[in-house]
């Protein structure tokens, strides 16, 4: 191709179609290994850092994949063999993302705070940069590698709604893959499109998905910054004092309500026997898990945040407090089922009777 033709002209370098079918086959070799390795990040006591995953990333992007194959077989194999202390030796666990991290020793200086990296969802990490292309003989192998990053790029610069909630959703699996108790953003200085989705995730995160956040603006060069570490070290502590109660009791509550389309809404919060807190994404998952085997309805028409449905000016019918178990739960889809079968006369009767929703 002609976009690859200086390449062979001016460096020598094979661009043929072989040529990049070698290239890809070598990078899915490479991608598997650090993937293995990143899986053990999910043990409860990892057998290695996120700083030392992170060198590791690193180098597959820098080096000849040739060249460092054999070196990562055998990391993984060590990595494999390693003794795990019986004690964790952290605090909490943490997902960070958020653009390029070329320098780990911002990794290093979260994990000195006690926040253990679990999962890199930024530039330069393994998600989504470390993933296997496969390649059909039905095409050319540049045309279908061009397409799969532009496919599954998750670069911010892709700013339609769908794509920032794609984003979010792949954030908030893989806080629930990788059991991280919060996430960290970080976007260095004059990444425009990353402090955009920074803002928006430190707003939408805590509140549709329950994760706590910490939003972080920084320089290239922080991993001495002294402002950083104290700023890592509250957000671990708030993690913390979340973690310690967030169990829910018999006595906690949640807020339920029944729609007239069909819909089962809950609130964000549960109610305790003191205050109110969020609920986690753990609980959140469980919930829903519930409501959709109850009404064998599509994910997406069966369960949604209560917040949510009142934006789209959604009716609801009976909001009760119920304690969050599942025999609770179930008893009250059951009692209240007549809500599933209103049409929308029978919603416009509802409007019509309700005095807060009373039509002139």
């Amino acid at each position: 191709m002609k976009e690859l033709k200086p390449l062979w002209e001016n460096y020598g370098v094979d661009t043929s179609d072989d040529a990049i079918r070698a290239a890809v086959r070598e990078h899915n070799q490479v991608c598997r290994i650090l993937t293995e390795i990143g899986e053990l990040r999910k043990l409860d006591i990892p057998p290695i850092t996120g700083y030392e995953f992170a060198v590791l990333v690193l180098v597959s992007y820098t080096c000849p994949k040739r060249l460092i194959l054999p070196l990562l077989q055998e990391t993984l194999e060590e990595i494999r063999d390693r003794k795990v202390d019986p004690e964790k030796n952290y605090r909490v666990r943490v997902a960070v993302v958020g653009s390029e991290i070329d320098d780990p020793n911002l990794i290093r200086l979260i994990e000195s705070c006690g926040a253990l990296v679990v999962a890199d969802r930024f530039c330069y990490g393994s998600f989504p940069g470390r993933q296997e292309i496969a390649l059909t003989q039905q095409e050319d192998a540049l045309t279908q590698v061009c397409r799969w990053y532009l496919q599954n790029t998750e670069c911010p610069r892709q700013s339609a709604l769908h794509r920032v909630k794609y984003r979010n959703d792949h954030v908030a699996q893989l806080v629930r893959e990788f059991k991280a108790d919060g996430a960290i953003y970080e976007q260095m200085k004059f990444c425009t499109y990353w402090s955009y989705e920074r803002v928006i995730a430190n707003h939408i995160m805590p509140r549709d998905y329950g994760i706590p956040i910490l939003s972080v603006d920084r320089p290239y060069i922080v991993g001495l910054s002294g402002q950083l570490r104290t700023r890592v070290q509250a957000f671990v502590e708030s993690v913390e004092e979340f973690l310690k109660n967030k169990a829910i009791t018999p006595r906690d509550t949640l807020q339920c309500s029944i729609l007239v389309d069909g819909l089962v809404a809950y609130s964000g919060f549960v109610k305790g026997k003191q205050n109110a807190r969020q609920l986690t994404w753990k609980e959140r998952q469980k919930l829903e898990d519930i409501l959709r085997a109850m009404f064998r309805l599509p994910a997406e028409h069966t369960v949604v945040g209560l917040k949510k449905l009142l934006d789209l000016n959604r009716a609801v019918v009976k909001p009760v407090f119920l304690e969050l178990d599942e025999a609770n739960v179930v008893t009250f889809i059951r009692e209240n089922s007549y809500a599933l079968r209103l049409g929308e006369n029978d919603m416009a009767g509802f409007m019509r009777n309700d005095p807060k929703k009373r039509r002139p």
